[in-house]
């Protein structure tokens, strides 16, 4: 039966019967009235002609009346379209459109529409959420919705309070499964301002996409608020916005509701709330399904002020210029927040819980391995320290594109195309998958935070899911200096888009010491749900450096996402240890500092299976060498002698270790020395200070070695090196060191010319020198060196020296001793010779010294037995002669002559006196007991050799 016939009969019941016509609108309750005024009137044939007439007329009315409310309200109404769907409390058919506005919708329309005073009513105030929740939170709706075509045309339908469409999907249909039902899109219409609020606040606008389920006729309702603003239209509104009419339009290129308008609604479609309600306009019928996105889509003001000035042109509107109900209560009802998010950093949330709540979601997350944990913390020196594990690292092509990720609590570089990068660890390979930061750091060490923290996530080839997980972490350090620039590349894009690079290898461009940091290493989880214990955790101990413009950058990106918004951080908190031991790896197997607990002091070198030669009881250096006098430390020797320097070395490289700097790599020229018939080339020198020998158990300031190595040998052997002491004082710094010692660095570095020999070895390279067999001062200590300490040291200034001892200091084989010399180790019965030009060994005046024998013991020398003579050995003591003959005369002079000019000589400063020879020029004779003698030298003693009379 046709609405209009409905209605028609049901209008001619109510007249013939109107008790049976209960709450059937005004028209009908005004029925009764006019049959009994026309029953009492007069009883002629003309008179009950008309009254007939009249109630043929009254019916006709009723029926046109009825037909033309079905049309615009049963039909054209908004969310009651299809109001079959939910059948009225206390009504059974439509009523005209006149007997409802928005003037006072809550004193008038439950008069006529019993459902409008339901305890189950629509629209309500939302609670309110957390804003990055609204903005960029997602949910599954987008799974729901589903689109098998595209929409090519539609039907406008304005009613007397707003405007709809209809689309006309011929190539398939807009559908929507929820609960396991699925419903099919009917029409879809605007309210001005918002129905729905969100903690009291109205938005500009809500659209109301209607459902139908497709086997029971309810309803379901997807309401999108719309915020208005200054920028470009929405390109969705604009397919309709200009045609608020009846009419058919054409759709040129087909729309897709789904793809071309919720999208715009937030990432994968946004958090929505839901809960049952009702229509929001006359019967106001409940049992309606609503589910309202909780992130507004855009509109334009011009948008949003044309249709409000249509409403100002319809009837329903036209005293209002709105057509939004007032806000129902709940009643009890509770409204579901429904997103993909089930857990936050926000301890406080109110929507889905903070870390201390993970595990009633996440079981492993109250697990005894769990990830992060308070880090011991290491000397500062470790954080300079190196290890193996950059040499396990590798890229294979190019890594030139990369995707981002921003989820609801960080912003990661994962899909890496291009190339692989992949790491060696414990024999196993693993390949990157993913990068992601977290601000503050998530570890501490030793209680203190970083400013950030990198997480590159690696996984064993093979392996899926979250098995065989290994994380490198990277602490990040903020200063006013300048950007990071390996961040630099990726901070502009916290986007979901692909991302051309140069080539992504944070290996060389990011790690810290190009890979090869020291670590600490112990078995953990996942920081973030599902906690999952399946992650071998490796952290740097050496910080990587960030701006602050960078570090603030970050944050600002953390504080708008939903799972930080409150907390404004995405780190979890420290979780115990459970008796887990933090390893600290790297390549030092040995340090100076005797209490060190990261690795072997010196009394233990020999307990690393490398180094056994530490232990020998045979030649180990440094010794303590014997004192010899003032004159012994400014001797001669030949070993200058064997000194040479083929062309300039005008270049070399620092290499700043972890126990010293060293001078290596030295190019453009070569520096040699022979020694006991062998020929030796210069390969580096470094310091010590203190120094590592002493002399009579005196330490010096400082000490330098020259190591040189056998010509054709290699590895440790036939090395000889030689040490310079070195005093400190308050005078010039030495010019030799300062053309090195402001840079203590890994770099190559130009010179005018090293040689050593020349510009720093005491009195240019030939001052005697102690000599004896030795070794290494360092592991593997090996027993391969010939030493040469030279007796004189060489002066260098205390700004030198505190330079120097101020870079030890920060090393990590020194951290704790703050010194780099190794103790003192046995002679175990080994000969120190002292070594100089005229005593040799042969002879002193020093009658207790221990490198010489002094005058009483010299005819033990096997040159020397005449010195034991006790026939005419000198001096001797001469009697003394009267005073008077100090004043005689004799002969003697007589025979003394010079021929020529002696006008020339050379000086010779031996090791005992200096004297006069080489005379050229002439000559100077002695006549003595008619023999003639020539002067060859003459020479000073003091005090006298001979005395007279005592």
């Amino acid at each position: 039966m046709s609405t209009a016939m409905q209605a028609s009969t049901e209008a001619m019941q109510d007249v013939e019967n109107p008790i049976g016509a209960t709450n059937a609108g005004k028209a009908r309750d005004d029925l009764p009235q006019w049959s009994s005024a026309i029953h009492q009137s007069t009883h002629s044939s003309l008179e009950y002609a008309f009254k007939v007439l009249t109630i043929i007329l009254l019916i006709i009315c009723v029926g046109l009346l009825s037909a033309l409310v079905a049309n615009i309200h049963g039909n054209d109404d908004d969310d009651s379209d299809h109001k079959a769907t939910v059948t009225p409390a206390s009504s059974s058919s439509s009523t005209s459109s006149s007997d409802w506005e928005y003037v006072d919708p809550e004193n008038d329309w439950y008069k006529n529409y019993a459902d409008c005073a339901g305890s189950s009513q629509t629209p309500v105030n939302l609670p309110k959420i957390d804003e990055s929740m609204l903005l960029n939170a997602s949910s599954a709706l987008g799974d729901m919705l589903k689109s098998t075509g595209k929409c090519t045309s539609y039907k406008g339908k304005e009613n007397e309070h707003t405007w709809k469409v209809e689309l006309e999907c011929t190539d398939g249909l807009l559908s929507l499964t929820h609960d396991d039902t699925e419903y099919t899109m009917l029409q879809f219409h605007w309210h001005s301002p918002s129905e729905h609020t969100v903690n009291g606040k109205y938005y500009d606008a809500e659209t109301h996409f209607v459902f139908q389920d497709t086997s029971s006729d309810a309803l379901l309702v997807i309401g999108v608020f719309l915020q208005a603003h200054q920028g470009a239209d929405n390109a969705f509104l604009s397919h309709f916005w200009d045609h608020f009419d009846n009419e058919h339009h054409e759709l040129a290129t087909g729309i897709d509701p789904y793809n071309e308008f919720f999208p715009m609604i937030g990432d994968e479609y946004s958090t929505y709330y839901t809960y049952s309600g009702s229509l929001t306009t006359p019967p106001c019928s409940e049992g309606v399904k609503w589910i309202v996105l909780s992130n507004p889509a855009s509109m334009s003001y011009d948008q949003l002020n044309a249709y409000k000035h249509r409403l100002s042109e319809l009837p329903q509107t036209m005293e209002t210029l709105s057509n939004n109900r007032p806000i129902q209560d709940l009643n009890g009802r509770v409204p579901e927040l429904v997103s993909d998010i089930d857990w936050t950093y926000d301890t406080a949330n109110t929507y889905a819980p903070g870390p201390e709540l993970w595990a009633q979601t996440y079981q492993d997350c109250s697990g005894t391995r769990q990830t992060p944990i308070d880090i011991p913390a290491a000397d500062e020196s470790m954080h300079h320290a190196a290890s193996t594990l950059g040499q396990g690292m590798q890229m294979t092509g190019t890594v030139n594109d990369y995707k981002g990720d921003e989820n609801y609590h960080t912003w990661k570089v994962k899909d890496m195309a291009g190339g692989s990068l992949t790491a060696m660890y414990n024999d196993e390979e693993y390949q990157l998958l993913q990068f992601h930061w977290h601000a503050p750091s998530e570890h501490t060490v030793g209680g203190k935070y970083y400013d950030a923290e990198t997480h590159f996530v690696f996984q064993k080839i093979g392996s899926s899911g979250y098995d065989d997980l290994m994380v490198m972490g990277v602490l990040l350090e903020a200063s006013t200096g300048e950007d990071n620039a390996f961040l630099a590349e990726f901070w502009p894009n916290f986007d979901h888009e692909h991302h051309a690079h140069a080539g992504i290898n944070p290996f060389a461009d990011f790690f810290p010491s190009e890979g090869n940091s020291s670590y600490y290493n112990y078995p953990g989880s996942l920081t973030t749900p599902p906690c999952s214990e399946t992650v071998e955790w490796i952290v740097f101990t050496n910080p990587v450096h960030m701006s602050y413009d960078q570090l603030n950058a970050y944050k600002a990106a953390v504080a708008g996402l939903p799972q930080t918004a409150q907390s404004h951080t995405n780190n979890r908190p420290i979780q115990d240890l459970n008796g887990r031991t933090v390893s600290v790896v790297s390549d030092i197997d040995w340090t100076y500092d005797t209490a060190s607990t990261y690795a072997p002091g010196p009394d233990k070198w020999a307990e690393i299976a490398d180094y056994p030669a530490c232990a020998s009881t045979v030649r180990q250096t440094p010794v303590d060498l014997p004192a010899v006098d003032d004159a012994t430390l400014t001797a001669g020797s030949t070993l200058s002698d064997g000194f040479v320097v083929t062309g300039t070395v005008n270049d070399y490289k620092g290499d700043e270790n972890y126990h010293t700097w060293k001078v290596k790599d030295m190019a453009g020229g070569e520096i040699k020395a022979t020694f006991k018939g062998s020929e030796y080339q210069l390969l580096q020198f470094h310091w010590h200070a203190p120094s590592e020998h002493t002399v009579g158990g005196k330490y010096f300031d400082a000490e330098t070695h020259f190591v040189f190595q056998k010509i054709n040998s290699s590895g440790y052997d036939d090395l000889m090196v030689m040490g310079v002491l070195l005093d400190a004082t308050t005078g010039e710094d030495n010019a030799f060191l300062a053309e090195f010692w402001p840079n203590f660095d890994h770099e190559h570095h130009a010179h005018s010319g090293i040689d050593p020999f020349a510009d720093f070895f005491p009195s240019q390279g030939a001052s005697s020198y102690y000599n004896y067999e030795g070794s290494l001062t360092t592991p593997p200590c090996s027993e391969t060196v010939e030493w040469i300490v030279f007796t004189n040291p060489v002066h260098m200034s205390y700004d030198q020296l505190n330079a120097y001892k101020a870079a030890v200091a920060g090393l990590p084989q020194t951290a704790q001793s703050l010194t780099n010399n190794r103790p003192i180790q046995d002679l175990n019965g080994r000969t120190v010779s002292v070594v100089s030009e005229g005593i040799s060994y042969d002879w002193t005046y020093d009658t207790a010294s221990t490198y010489a024998p002094g005058p009483d013991k010299w005819a033990e020398i096997a040159d020397y037995p005449e010195c034991a003579s006790t026939v005419r050995q000198t001096p001797i003591d001469l009697p003394a002669a009267d005073e008077s003959m100090h004043h005689a005369a004799s002969t003697l002079g007589q025979g003394f002559q010079v021929s020529g000019t002696v006008n020339d000589y050379k000086g010779d400063e031996n090791d005992h006196t200096w004297k006069v020879k080489d005379m050229a020029g002439g000559s100077l004779t002695a006549m003595w007991d008619n023999e003639e003698y020539e002067l060859l030298q003459f020479h000073w003693h003091a005090p006298s050799e001979h005395t007279v009379d005592g």
